[in-house]
C-alpha cells in the first residue's frame, strides 16, 4: 500500500495536516466537546521546581507551565521527571505521543491523522533538551511503522528527516483573539520539522504555554496554520488506551 516515501507521504501526511487543521477550525478552534469517552485522570503530582524553572531547558518551554482546568477536549497530559518521561498531546480526535531522557524529546508515535493510519517513528529526535541560540540534526536511520486496528503492524518503510530548533527569542503572533493561545510578542522555541522536499512543519512554544502555534509550508508558502491552547495543569497523566509503542 505504501510503496515509497516519495509516493506515500507526499499525499499521506499533507492530507493528515489538512484533517487535522479541518477538525480544529471546523469545531471552533477545539472548543466543541469531543464524542466518546474520556480518559480516565488522577490529580497531579508535586513537580520539581528546580528543573521546571530551567529556562535553558527545551523541555520546560515543550511542556509549558499552563495551569488551567483540564476538561477541555484538547489537552496535555505528561508524567515523569527531569531524566524521562512521556507526554501526549491530545486533540479530542487522536493524539501525539513524545518521549524524553537526559537528552532529547522524541516523537514516538502520531494518531491524530484519520482516516490515515496511526504511525510510529523507530528513531524520532524532535530536539535536543540542552542548546544555545540553535541545533539541527538529520534522522537517517529512522523507520515510519504503519498500524491498523489494535496495533497490527501494517508496513514499514525508511523515513528521513530534518529539524531545526532556535531560540529562545520574540516572536509576533499577531493581534489577541477570544480563541487564540498566544499573542503579541513572546519569547519563544521554534522548532522545523523538515520531511520532504520543500515541505516544513513549524512548531512554536512559549514558557507558559508550551506548543501554542503550527504551520505547515510547502515550497516556502504557508498552506495550514492554528493557533489553540493545550489545555491542562501540570503533571496531569491520562491512560491513553490505542498507543502501539
Amino acid at each position: 500500500m505504501w510503496k515509497t516515501i516519495k509516493d506515500d507521504m507526499r499525499w499521506v501526511v499533507p492530507f493528515a495536516l489538512l484533517v487535522w487543521a479541518g477538525a480544529l477550525f471546523g469545531c471552533g478552534g477545539g472548543s466543541s466537546s469531543a464524542s466518546g469517552p474520556t480518559a480516565p485522570r488522577i490529580e497531579p503530582e508535586p513537580v520539581s521546581e528546580a528543573w521546571r524553572a530551567d529556562r535553558g531547558d527545551a523541555l520546560n518551554w515543550f511542556l509549558g507551565h499552563r495551569e488551567v482546568g483540564a476538561s477541555a477536549p484538547i489537552r496535555l497530559d505528561w508524567e515523569g521527571t527531569s531524566a524521562a518521561g512521556v507526554a501526549w498531546h491530545d486533540k479530542g480526535f487522536g493524539f501525539e505521543k513524545h518521549r524524553w531522557d537526559g537528552q532529547f524529546i522524541y516523537l514516538v508515535e502520531d494518531h491524530s491523522g484519520a482516516p490515515n493510519p496511526p504511525y510510529s517513528f523507530s528513531a524520532g529526535v524532535w530536539m535536543p533538551r540542552h542548546f544555545t541560540g540553535y541545533a539541527r540534526g538529520r534522522a537517517t536511520g529512522n523507520v515510519l511503522t504503519w498500524y491498523g486496528p489494535d496495533c497490527a503492524v501494517t508496513g514499514t518503510q525508511p523515513f528521513q528527516y530534518e529539524w531545526e530548533v532556535s531560540g529562545p527569542a520574540p516572536h509576533d503572533f499577531g493581534s489577541c483573539g477570544v480563541k487564540k493561545a498566544a499573542c503579541g510578542i513572546l519569547d519563544t522555541l521554534t522548532m522545523r520539522y523538515i520531511w520532504g522536499a520543500g515541505k516544513v512543519e513549524i512548531f512554536y512554544y512559549t514558557w507558559d504555554g508550551g506548543w501554542v502555534d503550527w504551520t505547515y509550508e510547502e515550497g516556502g508558502q504557508d498552506q495550514y496554520r492554528w493557533n489553540h491552547v493545550f489545555d491542562a495543569p501540570d503533571g496531569v497523566r491520562a491512560v491513553h488506551e490505542g498507543s502501539c509503542t
